[in-house]
């Protein structure tokens, strides 16, 4: 290090000196005006201003808190910025200094003392006061949380865990990829509403970044609806239904639509009465609406069928007599009808018969299909497979094909598309169905041996 002064004379030697300079036997100058600015709550971008000759580039130190310093990164000749680095965190301060030097290899040992191959230091503090949110919104309509976050830098991806209410600690849901901000949840019905928490945790490698805030969301029990879909009777006698769901916020309205004929509906109660009106098969859609502004709706079918009473007699079967031990073919076409039974066809088993009788205006796709088996002989030798005594037996799917517990399968038709109202009273045949999908019966039917209304009128 050198000092120099200077001083000036006259002829009577008197002097005045000037201000002491000090120059060092370094030539790089100290870098100026550095700044630290936060990109997000995980990076800040340096920059600085090159006051130095002939460096070979900027060694860049930090440290966190009141913490050691560091050595971070280095940069080359004349680059005055480095971003984003991925250091800071949410409320915590980051110290950072910059300085120049001179050679192949950059100063890794902060603290060592400027000289001719390094200069002083030039440095900052910064602290991002901004925290990581996390948003979660409730969709009461679709249970559906939506979730979103701010974008990062240098991110390999996001960790969402969430932890319902009651539970001890946070669940992994899913992990998603950089550069990711949102993510809907899908949250299982419930019969009651479900408070659940959130957090999204940046990584990067097989490091946690750090976790975003907490996120709360309350999500209502979907509305569902309770009662069955479907009813039958015959003309004239009364009719009561009622419509009822569950879940879902208060009812800000019920409505009705489709062929209502000699029925009323009390919109407050959900309450439609009447009488049956003429044989046929009537549609109706009857819709709730809640405070949330979810809306459901449900088509109900009211299937009226003929009145039970005895045949008809139509044209008179002629008198005759014979001798003993004759007979006579007697043609009984026009003789007389049934209402009650507008077709019919048996069974024959290896234990008997069974008589059904068919409803072909209150079900008329499910007649078409059933006989459309029996006419083309498909119901021929099949078994009856499943028998759950009080409940059903159910046929119509397999047949023996040799011996043993060896079974080919009905070859089936397109599946014929639901008719629900028919109540599954004992003695009900009714096509079996693939569970969830209400319009897949094909060939297999079912006769149930029990009272099975209170379950199978409200499934599928």
């Amino acid at each position: 290090m050198y000092l120099f002064r200077v001083k000036s004379y006259n002829a009577l030697g008197k002097s005045v000196a000037s201000n002491v300079a000090t120059v060092g036997t370094s030539a790089l100058g100290v870098p100026l005006n550095l700044s630290a600015t936060a990109v997000d709550p995980f990076n800040v971008s340096l920059k600085w201003a090159d006051n130095s000759t002939g460096e070979s580039g900027f060694a860049i130190e930090m440290k966190t808190g009141s913490g050691t310093w560091v050595y971070l990164d280095s940069v080359g000749v004349n680059i005055v910025s480095i971003s984003p680095r991925n250091l800071i965190f949410p409320l915590e301060t980051f110290s950072f200094r910059v300085r120049a030097y001179k050679g192949t290899t950059p100063p890794t040992t902060p603290d060592s003392p400027p000289g001719a191959d390094v200069s002083a230091y030039s440095d900052i503090s910064i602290v991002n006061s901004g925290s990581y949110i996390l948003t979660a919104t409730a969709d009461p309509c679709q249970q559906l949380v939506n979730l979103s976050w701010p974008n990062i830098l240098n991110e390999a991806g996001y960790d969402i865990s969430y932890k319902v209410e009651g539970d001890s600690a946070y669940t992994l849901l899913t992990k998603v990829a950089a550069d990711v901000t949102n993510y809907k949840v899908e949250i299982p019905q419930t019969d009651s509403a479900m408070v659940v928490s959130f957090i999204v945790a940046p990584y990067k490698g097989t490091v946690t970044m750090a976790e975003s805030s907490v996120a709360t969301v309350t999500v209502d029990a979907p509305l569902v609806m309770t009662s069955k879909s479907g009813t039958s009777g015959t003309p004239g006698s009364p009719f009561a239904h009622t419509f009822t769901h569950a879940g879902g916020a208060a009812v800000s309205s019920r409505t009705l639509s489709g062929d209502e004929t000699g029925l009323t509906f009390n919109s407050s109660t959900g309450e439609l009465t009447g009488v049956y009106p003429a044989l046929g098969n009537y549609t109706v859609t009857y819709t709730v609406h809640d405070d949330n502004g979810c809306a459901l709706a449900q088509t109900f079918y009211i299937r009226v069928r003929p009145p039970a009473g005895p045949p008809v007699v139509g044209t008179i079967i002629p008198s005759w007599s014979g001798t003993a031990g004759g007979t006579r073919d007697t043609a009984l076409a026009g003789t007389f009808t049934d209402p009650e039974a507008e077709s019919a066809v048996r069974v024959s088993t290896t234990l008997g018969n069974m008589d059904f009788i068919l409803f072909d205006t209150a079900t008329p796709a499910t007649v078409v299909n059933f006989m459309s088996y029996v006419n083309a002989g498909k119901y021929t030798d099949v078994a009856f497979h499943r028998s759950v005594p009080d409940f059903v037996i159910q046929g119509g799917g397999f047949k023996g094909a040799g011996t043993g517990s060896n079974f080919t399968s009905v070859v089936t038709n397109p599946p014929v598309t639901n008719e629900p109202g028919i109540a599954n009273v004992r003695g009900t045949v009714s096509m079996a169905k693939l569970g969830g999908d209400p319009n897949s019966a094909t060939s297999q039917f079912f006769v149930s041996l029990g009272d099975n209304r209170a379950n199978l009128d409200y499934q599928n």
